[in-house]
């Protein structure tokens, strides 16, 4: 049989089970999770969104392709190389942002899960128990490998997901910090997806850079027909879906070629998703600097001229400074985990969100007395601005200039807030700190 025609047949065998696995979807035992712990919270009651949902996949093969690169990634496990139960971690931090933020109604939370994996069951109980609060609900779908050996391309299979008109797909390591205003879009066979502002391997198809996307947050409309159409382009464009020349993203190069072949790509705001590394490709930066001494020629005729390119995007378009109130979403990419690259000084962080402090009249920044500091601290909204103030030599808050001090862990009467130093006096240990706030308690983080 021709590999066409198995492709098609494989799609449509798969959308029918994707809408059996929908209808047969935990609502029944809605109550039973809803009774689970959930959120720190508690989340209003919200109407259920009209066909409408978040996706996030979890999957592994056991065969990987791999590129030449000498970085020393293995992508067996779509995701980062990292233990299972980190990942299962990123899961119930990115649903608890969005069901935090959503303000209007609750989306479906779907789970793409590999054939090949087992959620251990407190994961899984979380996850339904995560998606049920505030009158949401979590959806688990199985998936086979689209390539085997090519864990990102099963992606691809939330446009067979055709109970739905509008899905935003979310990699585990994004953390949403305001409602995403995405589901708005209505060019039903489009795509509109987060840009990557510093993306090489996209120039191969014709992209510019300022059109370049990344895959970790895009919003698509399921479809048979485009669902079967995207299986045959990974056999037909192969350069685009390769994993070798598309640097280990080959669902991201190929998603963006071919929608932008087709005239229905969109791309967001630079700020929209926010990348962590995002300050390290201006001028001067150490991925600046990498760029330069490594050259983009490899994956891009522009060359260096790529370097300097992103450079002045980057410091123009891209930053967080001065514009933090245009984040949706923070993408903890790579290596820029909340758990990771974080100074001895800052470990506090894993205590939970930051706290904003009220001023004392009698100073210009100074801590209440104890017993009412614990009661006055409130949390510091995740787009806040900081910076240190010399004067009062604290951290404070851009617009108000309140004190910030580490979350509370000690629950003694006596114990005291400590004010958050100047090394960690920053946006990312905010974010990071934003992240252990929602993630739920774990003995390998405790102990760090």
């Amino acid at each position: 049989m021709p590999s066409d025609v198995v492709l098609l047949v494989l799609a449509s065998v798969l959308t029918f089970a994707y809408g059996q696995a929908l209808e047969a979807g935990p609502m029944a035992n809605r109550s039973r999770w809803a009774a689970l712990e959930s959120l720190e919270d508690a989340l209003p009651t919200l109407p259920a969104c009209d066909r409408e949902g978040y996706v996030a996949l979890f999957t592994k093969h056991h065969n990987v392709i791999t590129h030449n690169s000498t970085s020393g990634k293995a992508w067996g496990t779509f995701g980062q190389k990292m233990g299972e139960d980190m990942q299962h971690l990123q899961l119930r931090v990115l649903l608890r942002s969005l069901r935090r933020h959503e303000n209007m109604c609750r989306r479906d939370f779907i789970l793409l899960l590999g054939t090949s994996l087992l959620l251990p069951r407190d994961t899984e109980d979380g996850l339904l128990a995560d998606g049920a609060a505030g009158g949401g609900r979590t959806v688990i779908v199985r998936v086979p490998p689209i390539r085997v050996g090519v864990p990102t391309l099963d992606k691809l299979h939330a446009w067979a997901l055709t109970n739905y008109t509008s899905l935003a797909f979310i990699d585990s390591d994004v953390m949403a910090v305001a409602p995403l205003d995405l589901f708005d879009e209505r060019n039903t066979r489009g795509l509109l997806i987060a840009r990557h502002p510093y993306d090489a391997v996209q120039a191969k198809c014709g992209l510019p850079l300022e059109r370049r996307g990344v895959s970790a947050l895009f919003l698509m409309h399921p479809s048979t027909l485009l669902f079967e159409q995207l299986l045959t382009s990974t056999r037909k464009n192969n350069s685009w879906w390769d994993v070798e020349q598309t640097r280990h993203t080959p669902e991201q190069m190929g998603l963006a070629c071919y929608f932008h072949e087709h005239r229905s790509l969109a791309t967001l705001p630079c700020r929209y998703l926010y990348d962590l590394a995002n300050s390290h490709h201006v001028a001067g930066g150490s991925h600046h600097r990498g760029c330069l001494r490594r050259g983009a020629a490899r994956w891009s005729s522009a060359g260096n001229a790529h370097c300097a390119a992103v450079a002045e995007r980057m410091a123009s378009e891209c930053l967080w400074e001065g514009h933090a109130h245009d984040v949706r979403a923070v993408h903890f990419k790579g290596s820029m985990k909340p758990w990771t690259k974080v100074l001895p000084k800052c470990k506090r962080l894993k205590h939970g969100r930051l706290l904003k402090l009220p001023l004392n009249n009698n100073s210009a920044v100074g801590l209440p007395p104890d017993a009412r500091a614990r009661k006055a601290g409130v949390a510091l909204r995740p787009t806040e601005e900081l910076e240190w103030d010399e004067r009062v030599v604290a951290c404070v808050t851009q617009q108000d200039r309140q004190p910030v001090a580490w979350a509370r862990y000690d629950s003694t009467p006596r114990a005291r807030l400590r004010l958050v130093p100047r090394a960690c006096c920053s946006y990312t240990v905010a974010l990071k700190a934003e992240w252990h706030a929602l993630r739920p308690p774990t003995k390998q983080l405790e102990r760090s």
